[in-house]
């Protein structure tokens, strides 16, 4: 938490990087264990018997995921009202929690020459291989869609700028990309709103924008065979089956009386409303 009330200068630049994996953060991801024998070509073999994953292991397919934040604020020869939180959770969330969030309020009134400059940044970068539904989802009808979650590659970006001699801005910044099952979707929300004070408006410039690259796999189910020596298997093809590039700016600038922006990302096999 900061607070700051000050008649002259006051700044605050915040730098967050947070990478995580449910196996090992080497920079490659690894197929799931246990019941996945093997990928080949796009080929995906499923025993259906339990006793392979003794033999083989239980291991899931891994994920890998980094976030990362960053406040940059300048405010110069004015009246500043300065208030911020901030909290990093890494535990597992459920719908309507968040790992990461943050909120800030600045009021400015220049001087003269005065004015005040901030920008934020957040990012939500995941990747993950091929997984067992069985052994991701508490949902028992999940499997009865597909019996594995195929590989993904999603990247998220939003934030903001502002540049102003006289403005009331807050925003707010928050994600979940941890959980105990995939039932829990991730999600990423950004927000800005800025006004003047009274009849008198904010005066400068401000944009809110998101960036976002999606890449999901598909599978297809070919059937269940006999595949020596490890008997009944169900036989799957992978591929990439979805890709999806948006870009997203808004900006005002000149005598603002009123601009705010909301934004939000949500991705996973279960989502809320």
């Amino acid at each position: 938490m900061t607070t700051m009330q000050v008649l002259g200068t006051a700044t605050e630049i915040d730098s967050m990087t947070w990478q995580i994996s449910n196996l090992n953060l080497d920079g490659t991801l690894s197929a799931a264990g246990g019941a996945l024998i093997s990928t080949d070509g796009g080929a995906v073999l499923v025993p259906d018997l339990p006793v392979f994953d003794d033999i083989l292991g239980d291991t899931p397919g891994e994920v890998q995921y980094t976030v990362a934040y960053s406040e940059n604020t300048l405010a110069d020869q004015g009246l500043v009202s300065y208030a911020k939180s901030s909290d990093l959770d890494t535990a597992n969330q459920v719908v309507g929690t968040r790992n990461l969030e943050t909120s800030k309020v600045l009021e400015f009134v220049g001087l003269d020459t005065g004015r005040a400059v901030s920008s934020e940044d957040m990012v939500v970068d995941g990747a993950g291989s091929i997984g067992i539904t069985d052994d991701l989802f508490i949902c028992p009808f999940a499997a009865a869609s597909t019996g594995i979650t195929p590989e993904f590659c999603n990247i998220v970006e939003m934030g903001s700028t502002v540049d102003m001699t006289i403005m009331s801005l807050a925003t707010g910044a928050s994600e979940r990309n941890v959980a105990a099952s995939a039932d829990v979707p991730v999600a990423a929300d950004y927000v800005i709103a800025v006004t003047g004070f009274g009849d008198v408006p904010a005066s400068g410039s401000a944009s809110a924008f998101i960036d976002a690259h999606l890449q999901e796999g598909s599978s297809t189910y070919l059937g269940t065979f006999n595949f020596e020596p490890f008997g009944a298997v169900d036989a799957y093809l992978t591929d990439k089956g979805e890709d999806v590039q948006y870009s997203e700016m808004t900006t005002v600038s000149g005598e603002i009386t009123a601009f705010s922006k909301v934004l939000s990302y949500q991705s996973g096999i279960r989502r809320t409303a």
